[in-house]
């Protein structure tokens, strides 16, 4: 690799040199205040949802379904069959008979078709009244149906992870030793110190539940959930940027501080580099459900299950320079390639718990869930580089050999990386539902997803290298650059459409 000689006058800027630093440090203190924001709003639902509770009708554990005298049909069976309501077709709630024993359902309500009802608050009249039916549910037992099926597309953003500067550039004429040098003022960040990653990116949540009892008491549900990878390229060459250079701090004996390695410098070197970065997250969950209190249109359910989450993400920086002219120490006509990769795999696994709430209104329905789970974050990072170089020689031919190591990835970090963290995933939801046919609904909403711990591969990069572990002879052993798990969090949020069938 070409490299600049160390500066010994000319101080590099502090500020510019911590920007990354400091960014990582504002970046963990947003995600707290987040954390502590969303963990304010579950303890305020969740006070809500106590007093709401105390106002609902509880489910008694022995509820069941008893004789009725004249029985409550379905709108398929007799005369009343072609009889309709002014203000449409009433839907069964989930309730259960805690008044009179000797009311109950010869004909199951099911959970959108349209009923009829009697008895001074039940009535086959066309000018029965909403309210009149919401009374009347609070004295019979509904059926849901067994099984639902949600199917859901998404729009979310994930946040990214912070490159340090890995791209450099200066103006034509500046001079070799100042070259693309970091806390010059002559030098420009071409790709670096920013996040990539952030964009939004579609995806796709199935669901498929059942309740065991069929009136909505006790019930399962699993899911899963997948964002589509998301790529970034970048590339740049010395062809629009004459001088380009790929920044590091060294620590060398003897040519310690901020340098560069040169990809493009006129009359003496031209070259190409290029950074990819992929990101991909999924999830999956097994929960069961218990309806702990309801009201003619509203449920309180609590859940108890497991969780997963996955995010994978990887950086893959690769460069090429041609010797074209004398200065640089090394034969015309030789070309250098080399490549930094890192890769970070992370998982959680963990119990989870929470709470939903819905209310009803004629075909609308809006609920809120909030949901925390803990566990285990296992993160595994990846570490590698090599450099190929081929160097014509005075006969004919090409000498060309490959080392381990890159410029970011060398011997002293590369390798296999794991550790297991204890970490936490909130999660808050809200949506609107409408009830498109009887079984048929469509819904819109909104998720937010916390995740406290992980590791991203950019910011595994350690910019500070010593150059010396490559010479023959040398061990990499407490060499720079080095690894350390460094820990980020990540949010995750967006929009849901779709559509719930039930059966």
């Amino acid at each position: 690799m070409i490299l600049n000689m160390p500066q010994s006058e000319t101080v590099p800027s502090p500020l510019l040199l911590r920007h990354g630093a400091m960014f990582t440090i504002a970046k963990a203190a947003l995600g707290r205040l987040a954390m502590m924001v969303l963990m304010g709003l579950l303890l305020a639902i969740l006070s809500h949802q106590v007093v709401l509770a105390q106002e609902m009708i509880p489910v008694p554990d022995n509820a069941e379904k008893v004789p009725l005298t004249d029985p409550v049909v379905e709108g398929k069976e007799g005369a009343i069959a072609d009889e309709t309501i002014d203000n449409g077709p009433v839907i069964a709630e989930p309730i259960y008979d805690d008044i009179a024993e000797d009311i109950a359902i010869e004909s199951p309500i099911v959970l959108g078709d349209p009923v009829y009802r009697h008895n001074g608050l039940e009535s086959h009249h066309r000018h029965t009244t909403h309210q009149h039916c919401q009374q009347a549910c609070r004295h019979v037992a509904c059926v849901l149906p067994e099984y639902w099926v949600r199917a859901s597309y998404l729009n979310w953003r994930l946040s990214g992870m912070n490159l340090p500067a890995l791209v450099t550039s200066s103006p034509a004429g500046t001079a070799r030793e100042d070259a693309g040098v970091l806390g010059l003022s002559t030098t420009s960040i071409l790709l670096g110190q920013e996040d990539v990653g952030d964009q939004s990116r579609s995806g796709g949540r199935f669901e498929f539940g059942r309740w065991f009892d069929r009136a909505g008491q006790l019930g399962w549900s699993v899911a899963f959930m997948e964002i589509d990878e998301d790529t970034d390229s970048y590339q740049f060459n010395s062809s629009s940027s004459p001088i380009l250079a790929r920044p590091f701090f060294s620590l060398e004996p003897g040519f310690g501080g901020p340098n560069s390695d040169l990809l493009g410098q006129p009359g003496e070197i031209t070259g190409n580099v290029s950074v990819d970065s992929s990101v991909s997250f999924e999830g999956a969950e097994v929960m069961f459900h218990r309806l702990v209190a309801h009201d003619s249109d509203q449920r309180l359910y609590a859940s108890l299950g497991y969780q997963y989450f996955g995010l994978d993400d990887s950086l893959r920086i690769r460069d090429f320079k041609q010797i074209v002219g004398n200065g640089s120490g090394l034969a015309i006509g030789t070309t250098i390639d080399g490549a930094d990769e890192f890769s970070a795999d992370n998982q959680f696994h963990g119990v989870a718990i929470g709470v939903r709430t819905s209310r009803k209104r004629y075909r609308w329905t809006l609920d809120a869930g909030l949901q925390c789970a803990l566990g285990d974050s296992h993160s595994q990072v990846a570490i590698s580089g090599r450099t190929t170089s081929s160097v014509p020689q005075v006969g004919g031919g090409t000498d060309t050999a490959t080392t381990a190591g890159g410029l970011l990835a060398l011997p002293s970090n590369s390798g296999v990386f794991d550790r297991h963290e204890l970490a936490i995933v909130p999660q808050m939801d809200v949506g609107l539902t409408l009830q498109l046919f009887p079984r048929l609904n469509g819904f819109v909403g909104y998720q937010f997803l916390y995740w406290s711990k992980l590791a991203r591969s950019a910011e595994q990069i350690d910019t500070g290298v010593d150059l010396s572990q490559l010479d023959p002879g040398q061990s990499s052993v407490g060499a720079r650059p080095e690894f350390e798990f460094r820990y980020t969090d990540l949010i995750a949020h967006g929009l849901d459409v779709g559509l719930e069938y039930r059966f």
